[in-house]
């Protein structure tokens, strides 16, 4: 996208004014009550005959919102209900990825540090030594690796104090929407120590007729077994997996019919301080670096850095998330975004209000539907129209520090009869009975444009048990026709806006 990346960056709140003027006059969730109000918006959006038959192919018209406009003047050139908010899923992680690259800038990097609250005496650290976390989303085992590397590089070799786990940068989240299953690894706590995504991989096979299980913090080179997330095979159990806090850990138990003869799952982590230094512990005594146990602290003002571990630029962190949708690295990423603003932070509800107050300005805080609950856009609850997502998609297009175009992931899509290239960057978001696409679209020899397409079936998603959460019935039926949707509309938009 030539044209998108070459663009000139003007005054973010200045590019706002021309599709904002087109929403509804209200105020963002969370936004100041005196905000002045923008425009109120014309009574209808275009609409094209073309663009709703396809919705009708798909039996969706009930379903369906979606925006397109031109990325440059902002005009609405296609929509269907555009100013009907929708759950938006994974595309909220656009969002995001504007929101951390605006306010912390892209070479902005983690960082993970050691610190010593005195001297190496002989080998000896005559103090305290802490793990403090700096709220890295991409820290793993190897990373964790380098840093007792680093210590032994210092001459240590036992330490004759504590060793404390500083988590004090971030306020422990559990887990990022109460409302999934409890099990799954796209679903962890978010903290200031994130280890391994703060997941687990548990393992299972039969040897000798007997059943085998370990669990471990699995990562490229490094794999120590995990002692404080235990798993406990059972004959019965109401559901497949349940969880409780044990003594010294925590406890899932699975129910043992569900288990074939082998294989392996990530299983969350709810106590990521904990997890993270006993992997720390395990791997300094397989060096032969003697700790204590761990314990919960805060390093003391005059404690010392003696290692540390910095992250990947954050353009690589962010590409990373969009390509992977990794949801612990959008909630990390969104509270770095809201500390550095000094904004409140206690949970994922108030940092995303803060993040939209920041998206829209305090200027134009339009549209009360914008109701983002986190950052990742694991929630069935968040809120947001078409013509509000193709205003902050545009918005990032041209005034973005890193090009969001650049970072998302390539569709590989073509027009049908010609053959010809159809660009398109953007974000997908799938929950259940939710489907959502937002990005950028060049047609052959056309102008660049921006859209958003959203679908939902609340009233399908709602008769969901917990059960039935992670495979509903008529759930990837319903899903196919909501992807087919979205490139139907795509080529279409390709074809009456291209030259080729």
């Amino acid at each position: 996208m030539d044209r998108v990346t070459a663009a000139v960056k003007p005054n973010r709140r200045a590019v706002l004014a021309g599709l904002a003027s087109l929403l509804p006059s209200a105020a963002c969730a969370g936004a100041p009550a005196e905000a002045p109000r923008p425009p109120a918006r014309p009574a209808d959006f275009s609409e094209r005959p073309e663009s709703r038959a396809v919705v009708a192919s798909a039996g969706l018209l009930e379903e369906t919102s979606f925006a397109l406009a031109d990325l440059e003047t902002g005009e609405i050139i296609d929509s269907y209900q555009a100013g009907r908010a929708r759950p938006p899923a994974s595309v909220v992680k656009a969002v995001t990825a504007h929101y951390a690259l605006g306010t912390l800038g892209p070479a902005h990097r983690f960082r993970t540090r050691v610190l010593a609250t005195g001297p190496i005496v002989d080998g000896v650290l005559e103090g305290d030594l802490v793990l403090a976390g700096g709220g890295d989303p991409a820290l793993d085992t190897d990373a964790l690796a380098a840093l007792v590397e680093q210590l032994k590089e210092r001459g240590l070799v036992r330490v004759g104090g504590r060793f404390i786990i500083d988590d004090g940068l971030q306020p422990l989240i559990e887990q990022i929407d109460p409302e999934q299953p409890a099990h799954v690894g796209y679903n962890p706590s978010v903290a200031a120590l994130n280890l391994n995504y703060n997941r687990v991989l548990f393992e299972w096979d039969r040897k000798n007729g007997a059943r085998e299980t370990r669990v471990e913090a699995r990562a490229l080179r490094n794999s120590p077994a995990v002692d404080r997330v235990r798993v406990e095979v059972v004959p019965q159990q109401s559901d497949v997996f349940s969880y409780r806090r044990g003594e010294g850990g925590e406890v899932w138990s699975v129910l043992e019919r569900a288990l074939g003869r082998e294989g392996g799952r990530w299983l969350p982590v709810r106590s990521p301080a904990a997890y993270g230094g006993e992997v720390f512990r395990a791997l300094a005594a397989a060096e032969g670096l003697s700790l204590p146990p761990a314990v919960a602290g805060r390093a003391s003002t005059g404690a010392v850095e003696i290692a540390a571990w910095r992250g990947a630029p954050l353009t690589e962190t962010v590409r990373g998330m969009l390509k992977h949708s990794t949801n612990l690295t959008a909630e990390a990423l969104g509270l770095a975004a809201t500390r550095r603003l000094a904004e409140p932070h206690g949970s994922l509800r108030e940092s995303a209000a803060a993040m939209c107050r920041w998206t829209y300005g305090t200027e134009h805080a339009v549209a009360s539907t914008l109701d983002l609950r986190n950052h990742s856009g694991l929630s069935g609850a968040s809120r947001i129209t078409p013509v509000e997502m193709a205003t902050i998609l545009r918005d990032a297009a041209r005034t973005a520090p890193a090009g969001l175009p650049t970072l998302l992931k390539e569709l590989q899509l073509a027009q049908e009869g010609t053959g010809a290239p159809i660009r398109v960057a953007a974000k997908t978001g799938t929950m259940n009975f939710i489907r959502g696409l937002g990005g950028y679209l060049t047609p052959p020899g056309g102008r660049p444009l921006v859209f958003a397409i959203f679908a939902a079936d609340p009233g399908a998603r709602d008769l969901l048990a917990p059960s039935q959460r992670e495979r509903p019935r008529g759930g990837r039926a319903w899903l196919g026709r909501a992807r087919a949707q979205e490139r139907a509309l795509l080529r279409l938009w390709a074809r009456q806006e291209g030259t080729a």
